[in-house]
């Protein structure tokens, strides 16, 4: 997938997130099914607390990439292969931890909606701005399940993760509704 179609596609999982919740009530919105489990709320927020790190890498120089984890340690594999490594991670047992982990909710649908649309919107301002095609898969971050992958995997990594989110969502929703 080229630049351009990974940025379709992020946009286009961006706004199918911003679509559904806009759509629920504000009870379905921020209810919890169960104390173990997170709201539509609590996943968008943990979607804005996970892409704000990744937002302002991709606005780092490339020298700060090499400074701390060199060149890309491998190949960028394909979409399909990094979606089934982080679905191999989450059936190991892998949870987001941290500063991953949403805290209590404060802010309001609209404002938590906006946060996260301009957060992702900052993403793929840089990306477009700073990164050619041959730098996605020269360049290495570290994932906190994935380890150390491409700059192109990093982004279909957050692709997917929309998209998962996503599905929990309207999950955690028909369980309230």
């Amino acid at each position: 997938m080229n630049k351009t179609e990974l940025k379709g596609l992020l946009q286009e999982r961006v706004q199918g997130v911003v679509v559904f919740s806009e759509n629920q009530t504000s009870e379905v919105f921020y209810a919890k099914p169960a104390a173990d489990v997170w709201s539509v709320a609590e996943n968008v927020q943990h979607l804005i607390l996970s892409v704000q790190p990744l937002a302002r890498l991709f606005g780092a120089p490339k020298s700060y990439f090499i400074e701390k984890w060199g060149k890309a340690p491998h190949s960028s594999r394909a979409y399909e292969q990094m979606v089934g490594i982080y679905d191999a991670a989450l059936g190991g047992g892998g949870v987001a931890t941290g500063a991953f982990v949403p805290l209590t909710m404060a802010a309001s649908k609209e404002q938590l909606l906006a946060e996260f649309v301009q957060i992702h919107q900052m993403l793929l301002q840089w990306v477009e701005a700073n990164w050619t095609e041959e730098e996605l898969d020269e360049y290495p971050i570290p994932h906190p399940l994935l380890g150390l992958i491409t700059a192109r995997e990093m982004l279909y990594f957050t692709a997917y993760h929309l998209l998962h989110h996503h599905q929990i969502m309207q999950k955690r929703a028909a369980q309230v509704a």
